[in-house]
């Protein structure tokens, strides 16, 4: 009897040390996860106080429960001098109906908030504050947690920018304006020039030497491009200007008017106009068929000695309609391809190929308007096609056409 007594003392205390050394490793267990605990709680305080926003948990009636630095910071306040206070007492009152709103709606359970307040801070400076707000929790209202971000600076980079652009809309307002004053009141008398000039021919021609009639020549020459610049100059100025809504227009209607209007260059070069079906585009219709004109009549003009052809077609693409207008013309170098599109710019010289240099600037000018853009591929003596895109869709922009502009001027 004594001897199973021991055996089963024995047999306890075995199981008594082993109990032992399994609350001994659970405890060490604990003790490291308490550890890591602690390492987690330093370094998301640690986080959570050198994070370059601002954090705060607030109240349901909206008092400072905990605040970070950057909070402070912000605010101009000493962390422990925010605690326990409301929220609006930082708050300029022009943002306090904007402040409560922006809880009510959090605590409506109309999920995320994100505002911009006007703060003010302890030296009396204000700030522009973006919250971004959360229920604690996400369940009934225990209060609310709100990310702050210091939006000042953007707010004053915006209103730069909102001021610069007023000002740059005014100045080419002002600008376009000008242009076509100063356009206009050029008219006369350069009209009374050559209209004089044509006279004295007239009626001088047999008291002239030769020399004398070719310094008239040069003169009114010199005078009727001075006067298709001017209108050209016109022609590009009313582009700037807003006007009538895009509508659905044809753009074999367009082709129609545009080569109608060409017919003189046309028949006199015996080109040969080709086109394809095209797509009903939403646009302004004079300033297509203005596009549409500059194009053709420039793939017409520079002509080598065959037969000028140009074929017009439009294919469907990613960006909406494609159109190109290509030519068996005398082509030119592909390093050009970009300085042809800017005003006054021209290839070749005058006395061959006459004109202004700003048929292209106002053709690209158009495609712009129309929110597509405009390209060519040329080679040197091999012709040149000249491509455009213009969206299916269009939004609410609009283009003045030369008869809206002029009633304007004339009010």
């Amino acid at each position: 009897m004594q001897e199973g007594s021991t055996d089963n003392d024995r047999r306890l205390l075995q199981e008594l040390r082993i109990h032992q050394e399994e609350l001994k490793i659970q405890n060490e267990e604990l003790q490291r996860i308490q550890q890591e605990l602690e390492i987690s709680k330093a370094k998301y305080f640690e986080l959570y106080d050198l994070a370059p926003v601002g954090y705060i948990t607030l109240t349901p009636e909206l008092s400072i429960k905990e605040s970070n630095l950057a909070t402070s910071a912000m605010l101009g306040v000493e962390r422990r001098d925010l605690i326990d206070k409301r929220l609006s007492t930082f708050v300029a009152p022009q943002s306090h109906e904007s402040l409560y709103l922006h809880f009510r709606r959090l605590a409506q359970g109309k999920g995320q908030q994100k505002h911009t307040f006007l703060l003010r801070r302890q030296d009396g400076n204000e700030v522009h504050v973006q919250f971004f707000s959360n229920l604690v929790d996400g369940g009934a209202v225990k209060g609310f947690r709100s990310i702050l971000t210091d939006v000042s600076e953007l707010r004053d980079a915006q209103q730069k920018q909102k001021e610069y652009g007023e000002d740059l809309e005014r100045s080419n307002t002002d600008l376009m304006q000008f242009a076509y004053v100063a356009s206009h009141d050029l008219q006369e008398p350069l009209r009374m020039v050559t209209a004089y000039l044509s006279l004295l021919e007239r009626r001088y021609s047999d008291k002239l030497d030769p020399k004398g009639l070719e310094y008239i020549h040069i003169a009114v020459d010199g005078g009727t491009r001075m006067r298709e610049l001017i209108n050209d100059l016109l022609d590009y100025s009313r582009l700037e200007m807003e006007g009538k809504p895009f509508t659905p227009v044809s753009m074999n209607t367009v082709v129609t008017k545009a080569v109608a209007s060409l017919k003189g260059s046309i028949d006199e070069s015996q080109a040969e106009i080709m086109v394809g079906t095209l797509p009903t585009i939403e646009a302004h219709e004079n300033q297509m068929t203005q596009l549409m004109q500059n194009l053709i009549g420039n793939a017409i003009k520079f002509h080598g000695s065959e037969r000028p052809r140009v074929r017009i077609s439009a294919s469907e693409s990613g960006e909406g309609w494609v159109f190109s207008i290509k030519d068996n013309g005398i082509g030119f170098d592909p390093a050009y391809a970009e300085k042809i599109f800017l005003l006054f710019q021209r290839l070749s010289t005058e006395k061959k190929y006459p004109g202004s240099g700003i048929g292209l600037a106002i053709a690209k000018r158009i495609v712009e308007r129309h929110g597509g853009r405009i390209w060519v591929e040329s080679e040197l003596g091999k012709g040149a096609t000249f491509f455009f895109t213009v969206p299916k869709k269009q939004g609410v922009k609009r283009i003045l056409d030369a008869e809206s502009f002029n009633s304007i001027n004339n009010e």
